[in-house]
């Protein structure tokens, strides 16, 4: 069951680093449109 549990973990920690990534990428989508 352990295995289980941290690949559990594992995926709800990507899941808020994704969250995390998209509300940066919106924040700095202007950022972004400079570097093109």
């Amino acid at each position: 069951n352990r295995p289980f549990f941290n690949a559990r973990r594992r995926q709800e920690q990507n899941l808020l680093v994704e969250k995390t990534g998209a509300e940066l990428r919106k924040m700095m989508s202007w950022q972004k449109e400079d570097t093109k």
